[in-house]
């Protein structure tokens, strides 16, 4: 089952023309999603980045599917295998996929600001939040471990793509506010401590 596209075809074809000079109005969809992924040998890490946040967009062809899985296995960039579990995570809907990217996102606490930076320096494609970190944040809803690794990030937030992150906290505290305030006690992290706004929860189930 592939996943739900959350941008506009326009912004799609924007980055694909600006950042990997893909034309996304002359191809059929299986043959864009294979010139997109010629894109995940790039020698710069950015092109490689944009690359894979897109093809988590499309509905990704075979051959696409192919290529992620090979750049999750063999990729020697944290980042690189990160993004790519992101993307088949997303495209799939497996349980298996999902369970591997939230093992490679909580493995390392130093990968979330990393994760930021090269967000940054890719020129923020599909907007200010890392969308695996938008994923992650999705995923959190229902699943403990996922909203355990984005409370964490909250200790080290700061600039834009800090206040996306406190902006997705603030919607999940709306929606759950015990079960947040609970896994962030036992997280250790302090919620009034970093401007999540508390107030409007209704503990929808």
């Amino acid at each position: 089952m592939q996943g739900k596209r959350r941008i506009t075809a326009g912004a799609l074809a924007l980055v694909l023309g600006l950042s990997l000079g893909v034309q996304a109005t002359a191809k059929e969809p299986a043959s864009l999603s294979a010139s997109i992924a010629n894109h995940l040998t790039a020698s710069q890490p950015t092109e490689r980045y944009t690359a894979c946040v897109v093809l988590a967009e499309l509905d990704a062809s075979d051959d696409a599917l192919a290529s992620l899985t090979g750049y999750a296995e063999n990729s020697a960039d944290p980042i690189d295998r990160l993004c790519a579990t992101y993307a088949l995570a997303r495209l799939t809907q497996e349980t298996g996929a999902t369970e591997r990217f939230l093992a490679i996102y909580t493995a390392d606490d130093d990968l979330a600001g990393t994760l930021r930076r090269r967000h940054e320096q890719a020129g923020y494609p599909l907007g200010l939040q890392a969308p695996p970190e938008r994923y992650l944040a999705e995923l959190a809803i229902g699943d403990d471990v996922a909203l355990d690794a984005l409370l964490s990030q909250l200790r080290d937030v700061d600039g834009v793509q800090g206040q996306a992150l406190i902006d997705s906290v603030t919607a999940l505290f709306r929606r759950k506010p015990e079960r947040v305030q609970r896994v962030a006690e036992e997280a250790g992290v302090y919620l009034s401590d970093v401007n999540v706004d508390r107030h409007g929860g209704c503990n929808d189930d």
